[in-house]
């Protein structure tokens, strides 16, 4: 009995931590290979792993760029040799000045610049608060980074700063002035009728009394106009 629990014992030893080859590459000479969130090699490569163990593989298209495309994968290690090859889909990294700009395609945001890009149909939206919105296609996309303009903001212009603020002072200076002069003519009219009983002296005071309540009248209009014009600045 003894003999038959050595000789199992030796036949599970002999299983117990073999190893198997896996190769590991792809279609970027500048790809980062990384298992189990450990940088392994670079571009392809083979290594002793053990068998019946799952590893997470995960290959960036280039290793020093920032935000480059990146493929996650997991394998299941049985007893035989691996061979797994990652090929990336054709990109261009999209750039823009200013950066952090926000990319759109089909009413979908995909992401904000810089930021890789797949070879694809129909153009993207590019845009950002304070810049103008920009529409390009895949074709468009090169070394150069894309320029967004900054939107031109009208300067508020203040209501003493305007035409009319001049206009409404101005006439308000000679109705004041029309309604004022043309107040003492007639004040100066009546006292003469008073004193001379002269109808004609009459007559003009009534007159002067119209137009100086008409510029007096159009003065408060223009008052108006100009309290209105201060409070809705």
């Amino acid at each position: 009995m003894s003999k038959i629990f050595f000789i199992l014992f030796i036949i599970a030893s002999v299983g117990l931590g073999q190893t198997v080859k896996l190769t590991i590459s792809s279609n970027s000479p500048d790809a980062g290979i990384f298992i189990n969130g450990k940088l392994v090699g670079q571009t392809s490569v083979i290594l002793q792993v053990e068998q019946h163990k799952k590893y997470a593989i995960s290959i960036k298209e280039d290793i020093l760029q920032y935000n480059s495309q990146i493929i996650n994968d997991t394998i299941h290690v049985s007893d035989t040799n691996i061979n797994k090859h990652y090929t990336f889909k054709k990109s261009k990294y999209l750039t823009t000045y200013p950066s952090n700009v926000t990319v759109q395609r089909n009413n979908q945001i995909i992401g904000k610049t810089p930021l890789f890009l797949n070879d694809i149909s129909g153009n993207i939206l590019l845009f950002k608060t304070g810049y103008s919105s920009q529409s390009i296609s895949y074709a468009q996309i090169n070394n150069i980074p894309i320029r967004l303009e900054p939107v031109k903001i009208q300067k508020e212009v203040k209501f003493t700063d305007t035409i009319w603020f001049k206009v409404f002072l101005g006439s308000a200076v000679v109705l004041g002035g029309t309604a004022a002069y043309y107040k003492i003519r007639a004040d100066d009219n009546y006292d003469s009728y008073l004193q001379t009983g002269n109808q004609a002296f009459k007559d003009k005071t009534d007159d002067y009394d119209m137009i100086s309540g008409i510029a007096f009248g159009l003065l408060q209009i223009n008052f108006g106009y100009l309290i209105y014009g201060f409070v809705t600045e």
